[in-house]
């Protein structure tokens, strides 16, 4: 398996890359400040989906950066009623 801006790909922060057709989706409806946010957000479903969290789930969350911020939004949408969020730097909390 590959990845962008990992070896042996690299260059991902250029202003313009190539990727399979198959793997672009057109952001028609959304800002690209919003769709940037849209793999975060992935990540969140898919943690919170596999943890099962429910109404009355009590969930912490370790790292409070783009990721953990959707994680918290994504834990309070389905149902969790105590949340935590832990960082290291205190500006992030």
């Amino acid at each position: 398996m590959k990845f962008h801006a990992t070896p042996p790909i690299n260059g991902t922060f250029a202003s313009y890359i190539t990727h399979p057709e198959d793997f672009c989706f057109k952001l028609d409806k959304i800002s690209l400040d919003e769709g940037a946010l849209i793999e975060p957000l992935a990540v969140a479903v898919h943690a919170c989906t596999k943890l099962k969290i429910e109404s009355g789930s009590h969930v912490i969350i370790t790292g409070a950066g783009p990721i953990g911020i959707v994680a918290i939004k994504v834990a309070k949408a389905s149902g969790a009623t105590k949340i935590v969020s832990l960082d290291i730097e205190d500006k992030r909390l």
